[in-house]
């Protein structure tokens, strides 16, 4: 039972990972084709807080990405090429505990 209870609480920590890569890739698309609307319009499409929103861009920014907005056309944009990998997750990150 108990080995049962860590894998399920794995998967979802799993899952909890892959939601955060892919709103990580969003978020990269919207600001590579400078679609991103203001940055309340932004956190909407993405289904996340304003706070959260600028808590991402900062991590990009400490990244390398150099992220601006522009008023005018209401979108953020790389003020210079900004190329995001993101590695194989390997499942050997999540060890099973058997105790």
């Amino acid at each position: 039972m108990r080995l049962t209870c860590i894998f399920a609480e794995k998967l979802m920590q799993m899952e909890s990972h892959f939601k955060a890569i892919e709103c990580l890739c969003r978020i990269h698309h919207f600001i590579m084709q400078e679609h991103t609307g203001n940055p309340d319009e932004f956190a909407e499409r993405l289904h996340i807080s304003r706070r959260t929103l600028y808590n991402i861009l900062e991590g990009l920014k400490d990244r390398g990405a150099y992220i601006k907005y522009d008023r005018t056309r209401r979108t953020f944009y790389y003020k210079s090429e900004f190329d995001m990998t993101i590695t194989q997750l390997s499942l050997s990150s999540y060890p099973v505990n058997r105790e």
